[in-house]
């Protein structure tokens, strides 16, 4: 279902809003996925700019209507993502170098490689339409924004990949998991938990401007973040309250 459809673009704002204002327009087919080979205005999380050179990376938009979820439970979106996108690179990058970094962000060791965001249509107590953003670096090896730590696929392998190949083994991995989250499948949340970063270790974040120790445990039912202080103390995070300090 995911990417049986595919619209291509040489060139958009963001596929994330070229995708919400078709969904403005009518109701493509569940699993309508947009690609574009550049992006002027690509964002991520806060409206945070995402870099990426013309025909070199992985950009694309799925439009999914998962209203089999409550809207409390729309962070499963988050998971099931998040885990496709480590599906798809574990047949290329050693599996335990590869982590989420909660809330949005996909890392190699300490680096970046990408990075997902999901707009949300609820409507009273149905969540009717989702368009999940995911930006994949694969080929580009300069990166010139002031983002701290990006890498690629290229970078890391030495290998010069197809975009179009990459995005159909993407949706191969997309839509197996989507698979899980409609059949309530606990291994979403198993298989998120083991694969956070810095999950179960102490580091140091910024916390609401204060500097702390912490280790993350988890995350509760609406995606919060939590961490556990050396004093035992428990904190549960939104994410423009705390700050990975790497």
């Amino acid at each position: 279902m995911i990417g049986e459809k595919i619209i291509k673009l040489k060139r958009t704002e963001s596929t994330n809003n070229y995708a919400v204002n078709l969904l403005g327009e009518q109701k493509p087919l569940e699993g309508t996925l947009v690609c574009s080979d550049y992006q002027s205005a690509g964002h991520g999380v806060d409206n945070n700019h995402w870099e990426s050179e013309k025909g070199e990376n992985v950009l694309v938009s799925i439009i999914l209507y998962p209203d089999f979820l409550l809207p409390s439970k729309q962070f499963l979106l988050n998971k099931m993502v998040s885990l496709s996108i480590l599906d798809y690179l574990k047949g290329k990058i050693q599996n335990n170098r590869l982590s989420i970094k909660w809330p949005n962000d996909i890392y190699v060791d300490e680096l970046k490689i990408a990075g997902i965001l999901i707009n949300n249509t609820i409507s009273g107590n149905t969540l009717e339409a989702s368009v999940v953003g995911i930006g994949l670096n694969v080929n580009q090896e300069l990166f010139v924004s002031e983002a701290p730590n990006p890498v690629s696929l290229k970078m890391l392998t030495n290998i010069e990949y197809s975009i179009p190949e990459c995005i159909t083994e993407l949706c191969f991995c997309l839509e197996n998991r989507y698979s899980q989250l409609k059949n309530n499948d606990g291994r979403i949340d198993t298989d998120y938990f083991n694969s956070l970063f810095r999950f179960g270790k102490f580091h140091n974040y910024k916390f609401r401007d204060e500097d702390i120790i912490g280790k993350i445990i988890g995350t509760n039912e609406f995606g919060k973040l939590i961490l556990e202080k050396p004093t035992s103390e428990i904190l549960e995070c939104d994410f423009k309250e705390i700050v990975f300090l790497l």
